[in-house]
């Protein structure tokens, strides 16, 4: 007799809440060494959600950018905007930009990706701070019918691989694209499908 109720309980609890994990991470001020120690990446966060920890790096750093690793405060290049991923060469030169996670409406029951929501960014290549192009998911994936979705999201990338050394950079989507980009350029190298 107890053993199902101490189930159902057991059950509830680890049911949880799904829509605490369906939330974009909050913002967060940091910073990321580069190229083995020579530069150092600086991304701020909006100031309105800036920690203790954060301030101090503001401090330090006022813009969001590249700056040698000595200590100086005069960045190589800037950026006016806030990522939570951004991947930086060790050229010091070469950027990628992550888009935001892409959100879509339906709940459970309707898992349909609208297609505006496929129109946001995917993934961005920058050189000296400076836009060389964006590319929308829409670009990038075949099939949404293949993406996972949560209740508000979806996911498009499901690995992604940096070529430092060739400023390269390839993705697999979901739904089964391996696509090479060159950084400099800024174009896509190869577009296949892979199983």
């Amino acid at each position: 007799m107890r053993l199902p109720y101490i189930l159902s309980i057991v059950a509830i609890l680890c049911a949880g809440n799904p829509s605490r994990a369906d939330k974009p991470a909050t913002p967060a001020t940091r910073t990321e060494i580069i190229a083995n120690g020579k530069f150092l990446f600086v991304m701020l966060c909006p100031l309105a959600l800036e920690t203790e920890q954060g301030k101090a790096i503001r401090a330090k750093y006022p813009e969001s950018g590249l700056y040698k690793n000595d200590g100086s405060k005069e960045p190589f290049w800037t950026v006016d905007w806030y990522r939570e991923k951004v991947t930086v060469a060790s050229d010091g030169v070469h950027m990628i930009r992550f888009g935001q996670w892409p959100g879509r409406k339906g709940g459970l029951k309707d898992r349909t990706i609208p297609k505006e929501s496929l129109q946001k960014e995917a993934v961005s290549f920058f050189a000296n701070g400076k836009l060389l192009r964006e590319f929308p998911i829409a670009d990038l994936i075949d099939d949404p019918t293949k993406l996972p979705t949560s209740v508000s999201h979806f996911r498009w990338l499901k690995s992604s691989e940096f070529f430092d050394d060739k400023l390269q950079f390839e993705a697999l989507t979901f739904d089964g694209n391996l696509i090479r980009f060159d950084m400099k350029t800024a174009k896509i190298l190869k577009k296949q499908k892979v199983d």
